[in-house]
């Protein structure tokens, strides 16, 4: 009963100490992935605003280039339409409204111009962006893409059970009743009796009970009553007596060999037929 309780105990204990850390690796792999997650939304916003940036300035710089450009063709668009005025003097010439006229027709093309500039220009902030995304994505999906695997294949065996040795019991356990002295009778005095009897007063000898009063061992013929204690016998039976000797169980060793298979695998990735 105590070592089932003290198994019992230790089983316990083992499972709290196993679903404590389990318990423990689960919550370090929740902070791990919300860490992680964490680093990857501050790399996206990161990107993101360095992408804003980068559109923010392509656009100031392409606004600063077409503001150059509409100021230098109105600039000399103004310089060709209006001559100097020392020329038209060595000339001769009058100016009249019908110049002021034809330089402000001279003037509106310069309108045009800075519009047709603007129209040319704009596509061309399209052109160099396009390109330049286009081959990063394509160059990144071509990297990400893996080869396909060939599986080399190749046979193994596997073993399913090692080798052991069974011991078979070929005769249980048992206890052996050994003869050590067999059974005997023993004559034990059990009383007394007092019984009167004749005898010799020469000798001692008890009379016979015969008629003849001449003692046959001294020849004397005088007798006597004497009292005389005999004892009475009993018979005391002794089992025989036997000693234990205890037999160990006898046991037979089989062996057994290995328990194995053969099975297709691939040498690369591990993937089993």
């Amino acid at each position: 009963m105590n070592k089932k309780k003290l198994i019992i105990v230790l089983l316990i204990l083992l499972l709290l100490v196993g679903g404590a850390a389990g318990w423990y690796f689960f919550l370090r792999d929740s902070d791990d992935k919300e860490s992680k997650t964490k680093e990857e939304r501050q790399r996206i916003e990161i990107s993101s605003k360095d992408n804003t940036n980068e559109e923010l300035t392509t656009e100031k710089v392409t606004e600063k280039t077409t503001e150059k450009n509409t100021d230098k063709t109105t600039e000399s668009t103004t310089a060709s339409s209006k001559p100097d005025a020392d020329w038209w003097a060595s000339q001769n010439v009058v100016v009249d409204n019908s110049s002021t006229e034809k330089t402000d027709k001279t003037e509106k093309p310069s309108e045009t111009t800075t519009e047709k500039v603007e129209k040319t220009e704009a596509p061309t902030v399209e052109r160099t962006e396009a390109p330049t995304e286009a081959p990063t994505e394509s160059t990144t999906q071509a990297t990400t893409e893996a080869p396909a695997h060939v599986h080399t294949w190749a046979t193994r065996t596997v073993t399913d059970q090692d080798a052991w040795d069974e011991q078979i019991c070929t005769k249980d356990a048992w206890d052996e009743k050994v003869l050590v002295k067999d059974a005997w009778d023993e004559q034990v005095i059990d009383h007394y009796d007092t019984v009167s009897q004749y005898v010799c007063m020469d000798c001692g000898t008890p009379h016979d009970g015969s008629n003849c009063p001449i003692c046959p061992v001294c020849g004397g013929g005088d007798w006597k009553l004497d009292d005389k204690q005999t004892p009475v016998y009993k018979t005391i039976h002794h089992d025989a007596e036997y000693k234990t000797v205890h037999h160990d169980a006898e046991y037979t060793t089989k062996h057994h060999d290995a328990v194995t298979h053969t099975e297709t695998y691939c040498t690369g990735c591990g993937a089993v037929q």
